[in-house]
């Protein structure tokens, strides 16, 4: 496994969410488009190196059966699939940038009309991207991306975008896979590379999109799980917390399920360890678990977190932003202290030496987590009304992280927007 090259389609979702919130911020006043496109049988495309069919022969009586191509499941495939993907994309965003392509003469023939945008109705105006820590380059002409065997594509709405944007994925999908000896003297057929059932749901540019489980809406610049999701999970949930048992099995792929919608608000995998120790518990996937009072209670949280992150989370709270608010707290066995950075206030609580706790190792943590909250609260309060402060609170232990989501961000009556809150563990003394 080390001769092969490292995956970064992990990190798709990601890139795709930053760079929606860059193309937004440079131009506000313009639509965004997004389009999907899926490679029709994946991995029966790529066929394996001699060593690796023989390393996945299988064997049922005096039959053996030779993996001669990429199916699901071998741990190597998805790298084999993903150098290949990978290329495809670089494919598609050089020929989007190449200002003498004419995408009426050079095409995929599996897809030879421009296919029409799907725009929103509504009124309301963009929404507002949120400047960024970091730098990402908004290209006018938009920006391809690929997860194994999916590939998208984001970009501005404008007449010329419209016009080339759609044909470039699919044309560097049918360049790079097309039957080299022509189509008459091909001596295997298969179908058009381009999944045309795929094609006809997910290839009209539009404004809201289904990408990788995850529904994009790039008008008001958020991110949701969809409705079939939903519904299901909070299903399985709810049943769960009814009969206050269930199998590892069950557990186990509800813990996936929540873990996947941690991805839009991570502090929240803070109230999975418990769910994780109960399913660690046993070894059979068919064992009874009981619900207790503690695991019950984050199971009825999650019920919450799956409601809001299906009502949708802003992008604006999943990049790395730049922070507006800046603040640094510390403690030490006889009190607490901290600064606030961007307008110089600073603090003490001294612990009296009279005090049952002076001295202490503990409260610890509890005086950091004090430390940070105060903080916090004084930035909120200094900062201007009707603004969104977003605040990087500096402290040196991980532990207080849960301990102010869990008290404050996903408090009832809250909204988790009102002040986006980052977290970092202090680097230096």
């Amino acid at each position: 496994m080390d001769e092969y090259p490292e995956m970064i389609y992990g990190w798709c979702l990601p890139r795709l969410i930053h760079y929606s919130v860059s193309l937004r911020a440079a131009y506000p006043g313009r639509a965004i488009l997004i389009a999907k496109y899926d490679y029709s049988d994946a991995y029966r495309r790529i066929a394996h190196s001699a060593s690796a069919a023989a390393q996945t022969i299988s064997t049922l009586g005096a039959c053996a059966y030779v993996y001669l191509r990429l199916t699901f499941g071998g741990s190597q495939n998805p790298p084999t699939w993903c150098n290949f993907s990978e290329i495809v994309t670089d494919l598609a965003n050089e020929i989007m940038q190449c200002n003498e392509w004419d995408p009426s003469t050079l095409y995929n023939p599996d897809q030879s009309e421009t296919p029409i945008p799907v725009r929103e109705t509504d009124n309301e105006p963009y929404a507002t991207a949120r400047p960024m820590a970091i730098s990402i380059p908004p290209t006018k002409e938009g920006r391809v991306d690929g997860f194994i065997d999916d590939l998208i594509n984001v970009f501005l709405d404008t007449e010329r975008n419209c016009a080339r944007a759609p044909h470039a994925v699919p044309l560097a999908m049918y360049a790079t896979s097309r039957p080299h000896t022509g189509e008459e003297n091909e001596p295997i057929k298969r179908r058009a590379i381009l999944s045309q059932q795929k094609l006809i749901a997910e290839g009209s540019p539009a404004e809201k999109q289904i990408v990788l489980g995850w529904r994009i809406h790039a008008w008001k610049i958020t991110i949701s799980l969809p409705a079939d999701k939903y519904e299901a999970w909070t299903s399985s949930l709810a049943a769960i917390l009814a009969d206050r048992t269930c199998t590892k099995g069950e557990l186990e792929t509800l813990e996936g399920q929540l873990n996947h919608t941690a991805h839009m608000i991570p502090m929240t995998r803070h109230f999975l360890t418990r769910i994780r120790a109960l399913k660690d518990s046993k070894s059979n996937k068919l064992s009874k678990l009981q619900i207790l009072d503690a695991e019950a209670e984050d199971l009825k949280l999650w019920q919450e977190i799956l409601a809001r992150v299906h009502h949708g989370v802003s992008m604006n709270l999943i990049v790395i932003r730049q922070p507006t608010r800046l603040c640094w707290s510390d403690s030490c066995l006889f009190g607490i202290g901290g600064y606030c950075l961007t307008n110089g206030f600073a603090w003490r609580l001294r612990i009296p030496s009279t005090s049952p706790i002076y001295g202490s190792n503990l409260i610890n943590n509890l005086l950091e987590f004090l430390g940070m909250a105060i903080n916090i609260w004084l930035e909120c309060r200094d900062a201007k009304k009707g603004k969104h402060p977003c605040i990087l609170a500096l402290g040196d232990i991980t532990s207080a992280i849960g301990w102010i989501h869990s008290t404050a961000s996903l408090k009832p009556g809250w909204r988790a927007h009102t002040a986006h809150l980052l977290v970092a563990r202090k680097t230096a003394r």
